[in-house]
Protein backbone atom coordinates (compact mmCIF):
# COMPACT_ATOMS: atom_id res chain seq x y z
CA UNK A 1 0.00 0.00 0.00
CA UNK A 2 1.31 3.43 -1.01
CA UNK A 3 1.77 5.73 1.67
CA UNK A 4 -0.94 8.63 1.88
CA UNK A 5 1.17 12.26 0.50
CA UNK A 6 -1.57 14.74 -0.04
CA UNK A 7 -4.18 12.15 -0.24
CA UNK A 8 -7.94 12.14 0.85
CA UNK A 9 -7.62 9.72 3.66
CA UNK A 10 -9.19 6.22 2.61
CA UNK A 11 -11.98 6.37 5.87
CA UNK A 12 -13.04 9.68 3.84
CA UNK A 13 -13.17 8.13 0.15
CA UNK A 14 -13.76 4.61 0.65
CA UNK A 15 -17.04 2.99 1.95
CA UNK A 16 -19.33 -0.13 2.10
CA UNK A 17 -17.41 -2.93 2.93
CA UNK A 18 -14.32 -2.25 1.31
CA UNK A 19 -11.86 -3.88 3.90
CA UNK A 20 -11.14 -6.85 1.30
CA UNK A 21 -11.05 -4.47 -1.59
CA UNK A 22 -8.42 -1.76 0.31
CA UNK A 23 -4.96 -2.27 -2.47
CA UNK A 24 -7.58 -2.13 -5.21
CA UNK A 25 -9.46 1.60 -4.12
CA UNK A 26 -6.32 2.52 -2.61
CA UNK A 27 -5.12 2.11 -6.84
CA UNK A 28 -7.74 4.17 -7.67
CA UNK A 29 -7.07 7.11 -4.73
CA UNK A 30 -3.76 7.51 -6.10
CA UNK A 31 -4.95 8.47 -9.38
CA UNK A 32 -4.16 12.06 -10.72
CA UNK A 33 -6.52 14.89 -10.11
CA UNK A 34 -6.70 18.42 -11.66
CA UNK A 35 -4.78 20.51 -8.79
CA UNK A 36 -5.30 17.13 -6.26
CA UNK A 37 -8.66 17.78 -5.60
CA UNK A 38 -9.66 14.14 -5.38
CA UNK A 39 -13.49 14.41 -6.52
CA UNK A 40 -14.10 10.52 -6.30
CA UNK A 41 -15.74 8.37 -3.97
CA UNK A 42 -15.61 4.52 -4.10
CA UNK A 43 -18.21 2.24 -2.57
CA UNK A 44 -17.76 -1.50 -2.40
CA UNK A 45 -21.03 -3.63 -2.15
CA UNK A 46 -22.16 -7.36 -1.61
CA UNK A 47 -22.00 -8.31 -5.40
CA UNK A 48 -18.42 -7.33 -5.53
CA UNK A 49 -18.81 -4.12 -7.53
CA UNK A 50 -17.06 -0.96 -6.51
CA UNK A 51 -18.88 1.93 -7.51
CA UNK A 52 -17.15 5.32 -8.51
CA UNK A 53 -19.04 8.87 -7.52
CA UNK A 54 -17.73 12.50 -7.98
CA UNK A 55 -18.56 14.92 -5.91
CA UNK A 56 -21.67 17.54 -7.27
CA UNK A 57 -20.20 20.94 -8.92
CA UNK A 58 -20.70 24.37 -7.51
CA UNK A 59 -22.97 26.54 -9.08
CA UNK A 60 -22.75 23.77 -12.38
CA UNK A 61 -19.90 24.97 -12.99
CA UNK A 62 -19.04 23.02 -16.59
CA UNK A 63 -14.91 23.39 -16.65
CA UNK A 64 -15.23 22.44 -13.09
CA UNK A 65 -17.18 19.54 -13.70
CA UNK A 66 -15.18 18.48 -17.03
CA UNK A 67 -12.12 18.61 -14.52
CA UNK A 68 -13.98 16.27 -12.11
CA UNK A 69 -15.30 13.59 -15.11
CA UNK A 70 -11.45 13.48 -16.16
CA UNK A 71 -10.71 12.76 -12.76
CA UNK A 72 -13.10 9.98 -12.19
CA UNK A 73 -11.98 8.45 -15.15
CA UNK A 74 -8.32 8.17 -14.07
CA UNK A 75 -9.59 6.84 -11.23
CA UNK A 76 -11.80 3.88 -13.14
CA UNK A 77 -8.54 3.11 -15.11
CA UNK A 78 -6.40 2.56 -12.03
CA UNK A 79 -9.08 0.51 -10.15
CA UNK A 80 -9.37 -1.62 -13.23
CA UNK A 81 -5.77 -1.98 -13.82
CA UNK A 82 -5.29 -2.76 -10.20
CA UNK A 83 -8.26 -5.74 -9.89
CA UNK A 84 -6.84 -7.08 -12.67
CA UNK A 85 -3.37 -7.10 -11.34
CA UNK A 86 -4.92 -8.28 -7.76
CA UNK A 87 -6.10 -11.45 -9.72
CA UNK A 88 -9.22 -10.30 -11.24
CA UNK A 89 -8.95 -11.02 -14.32
CA UNK A 90 -12.40 -10.61 -15.69
CA UNK A 91 -12.84 -7.14 -13.68
CA UNK A 92 -14.60 -4.53 -16.30
CA UNK A 93 -15.91 -1.41 -15.79
CA UNK A 94 -19.90 -0.21 -16.90
CA UNK A 95 -22.56 1.83 -15.83
CA UNK A 96 -25.70 0.66 -14.15
CA UNK A 97 -29.02 2.06 -15.84
CA UNK A 98 -30.73 2.28 -12.63
CA UNK A 99 -27.76 4.31 -10.82
CA UNK A 100 -27.37 3.64 -7.33
CA UNK A 101 -27.58 6.85 -4.90
CA UNK A 102 -24.76 7.42 -2.46
CA UNK A 103 -24.92 10.48 -0.63
CA UNK A 104 -25.10 14.30 -2.81
CA UNK A 105 -22.91 12.85 -5.61
CA UNK A 106 -22.71 12.09 -9.38
CA UNK A 107 -22.75 8.00 -9.99
CA UNK A 108 -19.83 7.87 -12.90
CA UNK A 109 -19.88 4.02 -13.55
CA UNK A 110 -19.13 0.51 -11.40
CA UNK A 111 -16.46 -1.87 -11.60
CA UNK A 112 -17.18 -5.42 -11.21
CA UNK A 113 -14.90 -7.83 -9.81
CA UNK A 114 -16.83 -11.21 -11.10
Amino acid sequence: TAPDFDRVEASKSCFGNYSKFKDIMDAARFAPSWMNKQPCAFVADEKNFIHVYRKKVFMNNPIISYQQCLDSGAALANLEAAAKEKGYPRAHIFRLSNEPIFKRMVYQATLSLE
